[in-house]
């Protein structure tokens, strides 16, 4: 500031300039002296999340097969208000479940299947790192795929609650869950089969385990009674069979129904199996007759990978390329 007052360039400026420009000139060594120091500045958002309430819709057929069209409707119209109840006070969020977990509200409820645990899963896996405040599960609690919900763990600290709908009256089930088998088998060869037989509800009953090939009338080649014990029955059964003809072979698994079964839709499964024919072909040319070549073609075929043929080259009754 001293020097502005005695610098001789100012002396017919105005003298309110001088006293200005040492301001500004004071102003400005002080911004700098304080971005030099690198002063730290503190700031705080505060973001506040809302908790989410989470409400799954079960989706099966089961749920309203004891509905009328009209206290459907009355359901869809409740379960909406409810849900835009919640959203006044937390965010909500709608999911569906059947076969597969889908997001959003879908009522069409014309799924065919009902698994609880992979809704479990689902919620363990998309929800571990957000504040879910409850998980609100409309059904009528029953499943036909996939463990039992009792078994799986929702690993949040929300709680579950539930809606009852339906007939939850506890329906009788006997289903082949699950075939296991290779694609190709060679023919003379045995292969196996694994199958999955499920039970619910069903304990003290019995049923019969069935493999019949199909195109040839339904042939039996296997049968075996199950023994159901306990409410909650899986059983995995190796089924060993034998390649007898070539060809894309359709093979049948069923399960006998039980009394008062729920469904008979699921009690089987059809499978297809190519057989080829993997032998080779071994052509014996011999002048004549000879013993010795009916005790090579028995050593040979002992080989059951292995086909013989005698031929005499007398009148050319033999093709090569046969």
């Amino acid at each position: 500031m001293f020097l502005y007052f005695n610098e001789r360039k100012f002396n017919e400026a105005p003298k309110w300039t001088r006293p200005l420009l040492a301001f500004l000139r004071t102003l400005s060594v002080g911004a700098i002296a304080a971005l030099l120091l690198s002063p730290f500045i503190k700031t705080i958002k505060e973001d506040i999340q809302e908790a989410i309430i989470l409400v799954a819709q079960d989706n099966s057929s089961s749920v309203i097969s004891e509905m009328s069209d009209s206290e459907v409707a009355q359901f869809i119209a409740s379960s909406t208000a409810m849900t835009e109840k919640l959203g006044t006070k937390y965010e909500t969020k709608r999911i569906s479940f059947g076969e597969i977990v889908k997001e959003g509200s879908i009522n069409t409820f014309t799924e065919q299947v009902t698994n609880l645990s992979s809704l479990i899963d689902y919620v363990n896996d998309n929800y571990a790192d957000q504040n879910l405040g409850a998980l609100i599960i409309t059904t009528d609690g029953i499943y036909n795929e996939g463990k039992n919900p009792i078994y799986s763990k929702l690993n949040l600290t929300a709680p579950i609650y539930t809606v009852a709908m339906g007939d939850t009256t506890k329906r009788k089930d006997v289903l082949v869950k699950n075939v296991f088998h290779n694609k190709i088998a060679y023919l003379g060869d045995k292969f196996s089969i694994q199958a999955d037989v499920q039970a619910i509800n069903a304990a003290g009953a019995s049923t019969k385990l069935k493999v019949q090939q199909m195109g040839t009338g339904g042939k039996v080649l296997k049968e075996e009674v199950l023994n159901i014990k306990g409410n909650d029955y899986f059983s995995t059964q190796d089924i060993i069979l034998e390649a007898n003809s070539t060809g894309n072979i359709k093979y049948r698994i069923s399960v006998q129904g039980i009394i008062n079964e729920m469904s008979k839709e699921n009690n089987y499964k059809d499978i297809f199996i190519e057989v080829l024919d993997a032998r080779q072909k071994i052509l014996i040319l011999a002048n004549a007759p000879h013993p010795d070549l009916g005790a090579m073609k028995s050593l040979i075929t002992t080989n059951k990978n292995y086909e013989v043929d005698i031929k005499y080259p007398e009148g050319n009754n033999y093709n090569i390329n046969d």
